[in-house]
């Protein structure tokens, strides 16, 4: 019997929704397919994107610690420097086993003309946090060593002596170079210390004491005011600061930076050569016997003419004739290296010479000056001794020469240098024995109509600087000038890592 219409109706749709569910059944497993799929290359990629995180900020830490390594170095070096005696010790850079933390460092030097360079290494490590082999960073850096300047040559007025009386100045001084006093510090009369120009910020007053400031003195002035004060024991004011304070004008009121003169052995100067025995054409000004004995009668280094040489090589030479002779001009002073002169050295108020070349006179004894020493550069009639034009400025013109004159020998009672009268010296002092009295005296001594015109450096003692001139500041000491030059640590380049 055939099939109805309706049956073979109801057949069809049957089959087809046989059909269309297997289509549906394979679909959704095709769909479940494709959603793992994600999901596994999601968590796939989530766990590699960890892991590189992971391993990502191991590497950060270790090169922290790599650089943290470079530190450490650096912290070890830094404290032997500023020396004067070797640029480098290989001790000085001492590794350790990686701490607990992980990092190491090493160093060495590499000499150089002047100084040399460190190259420092920083190694950090940690664990890899994904396991396998540890993380390591490796981070380098040079720092360079030069020599340099000894840091108190910047100072026109070196005072070392923190015991002592005060040092004093009044007269009419305009100082425009830093000033040191590891005591206290006095300021009257019209001394004036300001700034070489308007745009400058390079003078300071470094004052371990107490800084007073009296009569017309000033220091700074309001449209221009001083880089820095420091004055470890207040100033002369109700309150004690410095900024603020009547005659006080400067940028900053810092914290005294103490530093000092290198020792001054004169015997082993004494012994650098045998000074009786120098070669000399005509008479020798340095010594007669092999003995340091301050013995001979007092010079103004002006007698006949002489031209000596001394074994270390120091030179000193008086041309008193109307011509050049030796390369050196007439009526003028030769001074080159270090010297020695076992005995004082006095100027009357007729006495005066004019000098060149560049050295340090070493006097065994003490030093009274009432007429001239004019410097190169300026100005000089040798007629007439008050002559010097006063412009000898070893700041402004180093090329033109230098004399440094250091006193070792004042006794009780004796003032070491001594500046009176109308006396124009343009030269430095060194004083190494200011005065051992009691009560003590001004060690270093310019009162009167006294002109001094370069720097003043006292180991021991006081000074009382009443008379004129500005002080100067050397910036490089003259030939055989103490020794003070020092070796210094730069800024930290060339990082690496």
């Amino acid at each position: 019997m055939r099939p109805s219409l309706t049956q073979s109706f109801r057949s069809r749709v049957l089959a087809r929704l046989g059909d269309e569910r297997g289509i549906a059944l394979v679909m959704a497993l095709v769909i479940m397919l494709v959603l793992t799929i994600a999901l596994t290359t999601t968590i796939y990629f989530t766990s590699a994107s960890a892991s590189h995180a992971s391993r990502s900020n191991a590497g950060q830490k270790a090169y922290a610690l790599a650089e943290a390594g470079v530190n450490n170095a650096i912290s070890q070096i830094a404290p032997h420097y500023p020396n004067s005696t070797t640029p480098f010790d290989p001790s000085w850079v001492v590794g350790i086993p990686p701490v607990a933390y992980g990092t190491n460092w090493s160093g060495s030097f590499a000499p150089g003309p002047g100084g040399g360079t460190w190259s420092l290494t920083g190694t950090g490590t940690v664990r890899n946090p994904t396991g396998g082999a540890d993380i390591t960073r490796v981070v380098r850096a040079k720092v360079p060593v030069t020599l340099g300047p000894p840091p108190y040559v910047r100072y026109g007025l070196f005072m070392n002596d923190a015991v002592g009386g005060c040092t004093s100045m009044t007269g009419n001084n305009l100082i425009q170079v830093p000033v040191y006093a590891r005591g206290c510090l006095n300021l009257g009369g019209s001394v004036r210390i300001e700034e070489p120009t308007s745009t400058s910020a390079s003078v300071f007053v470094n004052v371990g004491g107490q800084l007073n400031v009296g009569g017309s003195a000033h220091i700074g002035t309001a449209p221009t005011p001083i880089a820095w004060v420091a004055a470890g024991g207040g100033c002369n004011v109700a309150n004690g600061a410095c900024l603020g304070a009547s005659g006080i004008y400067a940028n900053s009121y810092g914290t005294f930076n103490q530093t000092a003169l290198p020792t001054i052995d004169m015997q082993a100067e004494y012994a650098k050569a045998n000074w009786s025995a120098a070669a000399c054409t005509g008479s020798n000004p340095f010594d007669t016997d092999t003995s340091r004995t301050t013995m001979l009668p007092a010079t103004n280094l002006m007698s006949s003419s002489y031209d000596c040489t001394a074994s270390n090589g120091g030179r000193l030479a008086w041309n008193n004739t109307l011509g050049t002779v030796n390369s050196v001009p007439p009526k003028t002073l030769f001074v080159h290296g270090d010297v020695f002169l076992d005995r004082d050295l006095s100027f009357g108020s007729n006495d005066g010479l004019q000098y060149t070349g560049d050295g340090t006179i070493y006097v065994n004894g003490v030093v009274s000056m009432a007429g001239t020493i004019c410097g190169p550069g300026s100005s000089w009639d040798w007629t007439r001794t008050s002559s010097c034009g006063k412009t000898w400025s070893p700041l402004a013109v180093p090329s033109l020469g230098k004399l440094l004159i250091v006193v070792g020998n004042a006794q009780a009672q004796q003032q070491a240098v001594r500046l009176v009268s109308q006396a124009v010296v343009e030269a430095g002092f060194w004083v190494v024995n200011g005065n051992p009295g009691s009560p003590p005296k001004a060690g270093f001594d310019s009162s009167a109509q006294s002109y001094l015109g370069g720097s003043v450096f006292m180991q021991n003692g006081f000074a009382n600087l009443t008379g004129g001139g500005g002080l100067q500041a050397f910036i490089s000491l003259p030939a055989g000038a103490p020794s003070g030059n020092q070796y210094v640590l730069g800024t930290p380049r060339d990082f690496a890592g």
